[in-house]
Parts: structure tokens; sequence; C-alpha cells
């Protein structure tokens, strides 16, 4: 795990994010709500930028992707995949957000546990 994934768990830990489901980040009552990914993204705009971000239906686009990483937010945090793939592509991080409801904090256990989330 590179340091930009650990910076990654810290946002994820930090209590500074609404959790959201099934959109990298969408607003919902006038809140942002953020998938797992979704703080990558605005972590990564945060500390590099350059992001093409675009809202629409309350949805808001990473350079054209509203519910997987952009390539250059993945590469950044040395991730395998778009969608945060583990165990052989049985399990991702989007689904444990999205799909099994898991909370920011078991997600980032998930990330510091799983050596297969990254690239070699």
């Amino acid at each position: 795990m590179n340091d930009n994934a650990k910076l990654w768990v810290q946002a994820l830990r930090s209590g500074e994010y609404k959790k959201g489901r099934w959109a990298l980040r969408r607003q919902d009552k006038g809140r942002d709500k953020f998938c797992c990914l979704g703080v990558a993204c605005d972590l990564y705009q945060q500390q590099v930028g350059g992001l093409f971000v675009e809202t629409k239906g309350g949805l808001s686009y990473y350079d054209s992707r509203a519910s997987d990483l952009p390539d250059r937010v993945k590469d950044w945090l040395g991730l395998a995949d778009s969608m945060g793939s583990f165990q052989s592509g049985k399990n991702s991080l989007m689904m444990l957000n999205d799909r099994k409801g898991y909370d920011f904090v078991q997600i980032a256990k998930v990330i510091e546990s799983e050596p297969s989330l990254f690239s070699v």
C-alpha cells in the first residue's frame, strides 16, 4: 500500500465524509454523500487536482466516471483495477460499499488487510 492509499484510509476514518451508495458522489437533500471510491476521487482532487468534475442530476462525474475510479486515481492509489477488486475478483470495495453496506471504517480495514487490492 502506497502513501496515497494510506491517506485514503485516513480520510475514510476521519468522519469527514457522509457515506452514500451507487455513485462516487451524490447530492442528497443538499448534502454530499460519497462511496468509498468517491472519497478517493475527492482526495485526489485535493492533493493533485486536474480531474474534470461535472455534476448532473445530483451525481458527480470524475473524468466522466460516476461509479468507478478514473484511471489516474486508480494508478495514484496503486489499485489493481477501478472497482477495488480483491480475492481474484470475487470481491470489490464497490461491492462492500454498495451491496454489503460496510461502513467506511470497515472498508478502511479491508484496504489495509488485502494486499491483492494493489498492483504489484
